[in-house]
């Protein structure tokens, strides 16, 4: 069942990943309010993420035709009320540490951290997510995994978990995104302007050549 985590102190659950994300310049935090009241933990109070959902299972998105939790289609609707979320790039680690990922599109994403390791690094190159309107993290351990809206200005953070200790890590870190920009296709309207424009030119190219034909004459 879902569940929204911000603003709520009673959790009930043991798994409970967090991310903190920062700039480089100075290591500034930006708080969300939404987050502020989850925990004492500095790193929950300083929170960039807009808003948190957990859910039960293994996230996917509608290009993956496995039996896992469509992103696009969780409790009958959509995570964080949008429909047209796109899987690009996921980070899976191991009991040991280990790292595989699995690429649709790109980011340059990489993680640290992970396998018995409860808290690590993340980044993103930042010109290959300007085009998203927004960005989705999933974080999954074990059977359940969390979900993070977060801005496309935020491409470099922590991540930590509660679970430390008991062995059950990190198993993938996946980025989502949604809103991409296009390249515009252009207008029925211009199209019609080129062929008529290549139309007209067309005729005045062949009006020269017959008027130097009868001046020749």
């Amino acid at each position: 069942m879902k569940k929204l985590l911000a603003g709520s102190k009673k959790f009930g659950y043991a798994s409970i990943f967090i991310i903190s994300l920062f700039t480089f310049s100075g290591l500034r935090f930006a708080s969300a309010d939404l987050l502020k009241d989850i925990s004492s933990d500095s790193l929950y109070n300083n929170a960039l993420a807009t808003a948190v959902l957990q859910e039960s299972g293994n996230d996917k998105d509608d290009n993956d035709s496995g039996s896992n939790t469509n992103v696009n289609n969780i409790g009958g609707t959509s995570a964080f009320g949008f429909n047209d979320w796109d899987f690009l790039q996921k980070v899976n680690t191991n009991q040991n540490g280990n790292q595989t990922t699995n690429t649709d599109t790109d980011i340059g994403l990489s993680v640290t951290g992970g396998g018995n390791v409860n808290n690590g690094t993340f980044s993103m190159t930042p010109s290959l997510v300007t085009g998203y309107s927004d960005l989705m993290i999933a974080l999954k351990q074990a059977t359940s995994f969390n979900l993070y809206l977060i801005p496309t200005s935020a491409t470099s953070g922590f991540w930590t978990s509660s679970m430390v200790g008991n062995g059950n890590g990190l198993s993938h870190f996946s980025v989502y995104g949604r809103g991409s920009s296009q390249v515009p296709e252009p207008s029925l309207s211009l199209l019609i302007g080129i062929s008529l424009s290549g139309i007209v030119g067309a005729g005045a190219v062949r009006k020269i050549k017959q008027k130097k034909v009868v001046n020749s004459c």
